[in-house]
């Protein structure tokens, strides 16, 4: 795998706004209707804590994480404001419009705070760090997170990740898009490098999802996406002080770190 691309505050900027935000503004439905069941091991841990707990649930997307226990207080945040009116209208829930890496929630707040599929979209290893130190200032002393990030490493072994097994019945020829500064993966397979361009096709009209707006050239949608090597999430945890890491693992394609407040 080739290493990561070098982009100029300036660049990631651009890159985050035309393939991560404004992506997600228009896609929000779509997304919506396939983001509906919770991973098991990240339920787990939301059951792990005590009732009367405040959960902060960072790049909450539509919400999946903040019904997963009643017992406990739950937040979101999410810069994306269309996936934000799915949160409201799907379970009123309490959510805020925000920069993952500058959450506007007080330090200490939170005995839980999740980040699920989020900091993979950050352009650079310093705002990746950026948004893991803003978690762990909103731990509280005890209190505990858990990140996941997209995996390099699709295959451990024999296995294959669920991303490899689904059908692959997205766009992927290279050529049907236009030139940029960086590559188009072929989705279904393995990545070849690990600053990427991931193409997102909608439903067709006869599928029941709400058409583009008019003039939307699907083309567009395509999502930017750092992908992890093992070992690579973990070392940023590890650089940020008071806090530990309680443990590190691979699910269905992703690495996760859970980490502790000190």
């Amino acid at each position: 795998m080739e290493n990561s691309a070098v982009f100029s505050e300036e660049a990631a900027d651009e890159i985050e706004k035309n393939h991560v935000f404004h992506v997600y503004e228009q896609i929000s439905d779509h997304f919506s209707e396939t983001r509906h069941s919770p991973w098991p091991n990240v339920k787990e841990f939301i059951d792990s804590f005590p009732a009367g707990s405040l959960l902060v649930d960072v790049g909450c997307g539509n919400g999946k994480y903040l019904n997963c226990s009643k017992s406990l207080f739950s937040i979101g945040s999410d810069r994306s404001s269309k996936l934000l009116q799915v949160c409201r209208s799907r379970g009123g829930h309490q959510v805020v419009n925000a920069d993952c890496r500058v959450s506007p929630f007080r330090d200490g707040i939170a005995d839980a705070v999740i980040s699920i599929a989020v900091i993979h979209h950050l352009a650079t290893e310093e705002r990746r760090l950026l948004a893991l130190q803003d978690i762990s200032r909103l731990l509280s002393k005890g209190g505990r997170a858990l990140v996941y990030v997209w995996a390099k490493e699709q295959k451990i072994g024999t296995k294959k990740s669920t991303y490899l097994l689904q059908k692959k019945n997205e766009v992927s020829r290279t050529e049907t898009y236009p030139s940029t500064i960086l590559p188009v993966h072929e989705n279904r397979t393995e990545f070849k490098h690990a600053d990427v361009l991931v193409p997102w096709k909608l439903k067709s009209k006869t599928s029941g999802c709400k058409e583009l707006d008019p003039g939307i050239n699907p083309s567009a949608f395509l999502r930017f996406y750092h992908v992890f090597k093992e070992g690579e999430l973990e070392g940023l945890c590890s650089s940020i002080p008071n806090i530990s890491i309680c443990r590190s693992y691979y699910d269905e394609g992703n690495w996760c770190v859970e980490f502790k407040r000190e």
